[in-house]
């Protein structure tokens, strides 16, 4: 619970404050928070609980999370909550993660940058005048200024690379459907002809490469 809340409070007084946030569920979050901790309690081999157990986690506004809207940016999307947590979540869930807050993105995921009509436009941390990146640059930007400690996003030609580069973070692209895109509201292609059609991949966000590599282990089916 502690964790979690430190992680909101940072996530609503920075990432407001920078654009980074798209949505929150810190109620349903929270709750959460103390089941886990009420059964760490009670639970004499830790390694029986998940490897995520009671972790605060950030999500892309691109993936589908129970109670919340799965906008991509665009208005039309707005209060229409999805009705079940896409499949990347409740795997993540199975692992003890908590997710609280759903992060910025440009509209259809399209920019190196990070606006749109509905969430507006995030800046970097580091600098005001400058961007985090794009199109998870909501996800940068809050693991950056550790207001959540992983997230996970999406990239097709450079989505999680580049906002890891511009705001000082580690990210990675993983081959393409090596991680399930079940519940991720945007999973198109770019429009060429075969073979060279070019596949949107899930990613992950983090401070370490050790952080990456354990995420990626809990998601790749």
């Amino acid at each position: 619970e502690e964790i979690l809340t430190c992680c909101h409070k940072r996530a609503i007084k920075i990432g407001g404050e920078y654009g980074l946030i798209a949505d929150t569920c810190f109620k349903e979050a929270l709750e959460q928070a103390r089941k886990c901790d009420a059964i760490r309690k009670q639970t004499q081999q830790k390694e029986e609980l998940g490897l995520l157990f009671g972790i605060p986690l950030s999500v892309k506004d691109s993936f589908d999370l129970k109670g919340l809207d799965s906008t991509c940016g665009y208005a039309v999307k707005i209060h229409n909550p999805v009705l079940e947590d896409g499949l990347c979540i409740k795997l993540l869930k199975n692992q003890g993660a908590i997710p609280f807050i759903k992060s910025n993105l440009p509209t259809e995921l399209m920019l190196y940058e990070t606006i749109c009509n509905v969430w507006g436009r995030a800046l970097n941390p580091w600098d005001k005048e400058r961007t985090p990146g794009g199109s998870s640059g909501g996800e940068g930007g809050l693991i950056s200024a550790r207001c959540s400690p992983i997230g996970i996003g999406s990239d097709i030609g450079g989505s999680v690379r580049v906002p890891a580069l511009y705001t000082g973070i580690y990210g990675f692209k993983p081959t393409a459907r090596r991680i399930t895109g079940q519940g991720h509201t945007y999973l198109g292609e770019i429009p060429v002809e075969e073979p060279y059609k070019i596949l949107n991949a899930i990613g992950v966000l983090g401070k370490s490469t050790n952080d990456l590599a354990l995420f990626l282990s809990l998601i790749h089916i």
